[in-house]
Order: structure tokens, then sequence, then C-alpha cells
């Protein structure tokens, strides 16, 4: 899985959103990463945010893309690492906009490994 920076356009409406979900926590603490990544799966709109910020996105060397989801080949796997797949291109797009907040330990090490 590889993340990519997705360009403003889409990222920035990502990035308003999770801050929304962020106002509840208190400035100086860390965000949990993996209940925003859970909150970004969980939420019709934010998943569709997350696929906006898709685009170069990769997968077993194929693009993300919900359609991705139906490949006869990988499917299937693609189905079971989805939480993961949305939360790491999530919180590779968002953390830039929030650097207090995501301390390198919130964030999933496939995110931190992630070329920026």
């Amino acid at each position: 899985m590889t993340a990519t920076t997705a360009p403003i356009k889409f990222a920035l409406p990502l990035a308003q959103a999770v801050g929304k979900l962020m106002i509840n926590w208190r400035k100086g603490e860390d965000v949990e990463a993996g209940l925003i990544g859970l909150m970004l799966f969980a939420d019709e709109g934010l998943r569709k945010l997350v696929f906006d910020c898709a685009a170069s996105a990769m997968y077993d060397g194929r693009k993300v893309t919900i359609e991705l989801l139906d490949d006869a080949k990988i499917g299937d796997d693609a189905r079971g690492d989805l939480p993961e797949i949305i939360s790491v291109i999530g919180l590779h797009n968002v953390a830039s906009f929030f650097p207090q907040a995501f301390s390198a330990s919130s964030v999933p090490q496939a995110v931190a490994d992630a070329p920026k």
C-alpha cells in the first residue's frame, strides 16, 4: 500500500472534515489515529473524500479506486483491507494539516513510511 499526497482541492475538504472530528479533543493531546481511521471508514461522506484523495495511491500494484473492490483477482483481499486502505490514505493526506495533533506514535507505521 502506497499513499500519496492528493491535490489540495481534494486534501483540504478531507482535512476540514477531520478537523471537525477533532474539535472535541483538548489541545495538546495526541489524536487517536486509529479512531480517526475508523471514522473515515464508517462515514460515507468521509469515505468519499478519501477516495477523492486516492488518485495516485496504490494497492498491490493497482490504483486505489472503488472499482478495485470488485476486481476479480484481488477484490476480496482489497475489501478485507479496506479499513486500513482508507485509514492510510486519509491520515497521509490530513496529518500535515495537523502536525501538533498527530504525533509520530499516533500515526500508523504505513502512513509514517509513505512517501511524502
